[in-house]
């Protein structure tokens, strides 16, 4: 067989051969950016837990001195309608 014969007989496979590679490279290429990507958004969602962790931490503090504020006031009633009932029986 001569080199000619030989490339008109196989020259489908080559090119199945190289385009198979050619895809490959690609694929690989394709995956590497997904992962690069992924990496990133891991690491944004990790910021933005901490974020998140901080505003529930100051919004928690908040709560509870609004609360306390609360309860003083509160308080502070309940005393007074105590006096005025003990008033009215004296």
């Amino acid at each position: 067989m001569e080199i000619l014969d030989i490339a008109v007989r196989y020259w489908p496979l080559v090119l199945a051969c190289a385009g198979a590679l050619i895809w490959f490279v690609r694929l690989e290429g394709t995956v590497r950016w997904f992962i690069r990507e992924l990496d990133l958004m891991q690491k944004q969602r990790s910021e933005d837990l901490d974020a998140v962790r901080t505003a529930r931490g100051e919004t928690n503090a908040l709560i509870e001195k609004m609360d306390a504020k609360l309860e003083k006031g509160f308080g502070e009633i309940r005393n007074d309608i105590k006096e005025l009932l003990r008033q009215d029986r004296h």
